[in-house]
């Protein structure tokens, strides 16, 4: 970034544990959330909350979450953050959900295909995101 070098490490981890938003951005697509902290959690502007690794951080935070680690479930699915799907783009092998959370955040989910038949576009949904797809980021 401006001729500086911001995080050197193998692909695998410079893409799952990205150090900053820059890099998390330049590798990959990502998902940015701005969420304020709260006991070994964040929490988002929905209210909804995500167990998260914050590292003693306080107060507003970005956190990153890959489109392929947000998992798409049924609207009444227990815990699951409610969502609308605003559009739907095929790719092959993999279709993007791009999706409206109910406090008018934006958020992309990838999945195979074959594994998404019936999401289309107004479809209200659950989304469903493991812990470990969190990421916390320093900037």
């Amino acid at each position: 970034s401006a001729g500086k070098l911001l995080q050197i490490g193998p692909p695998r981890e410079v893409y799952d544990r990205p150090m900053n938003r820059f890099v998390a951005d330049f590798i990959g697509e990502t998902n940015f959330l701005t969420c304020i902290v709260q006991a070994g959690a964040v929490r988002l502007a929905s209210g909804d909350v995500l167990a998260a690794p914050v590292d003693g951080r306080a107060g507003q935070v970005t956190v990153a979450l890959r489109p392929e680690h947000v998992g798409i479930v049924a609207a009444e699915t227990p815990g699951a953050i409610a969502a609308t799907i605003t559009d739907v783009v095929y790719f092959g092998t993999d279709t993007l959900y791009h999706l409206a959370l109910t406090d008018g955040a934006d958020l992309v989910a990838r999945m195979q295909s074959h594994m998404a038949r019936g999401l289309t576009k107004g479809k209200a949904v659950g989304l469903t995101i493991t812990p470990d797809a969190v990421q916390v980021l320093a900037d």
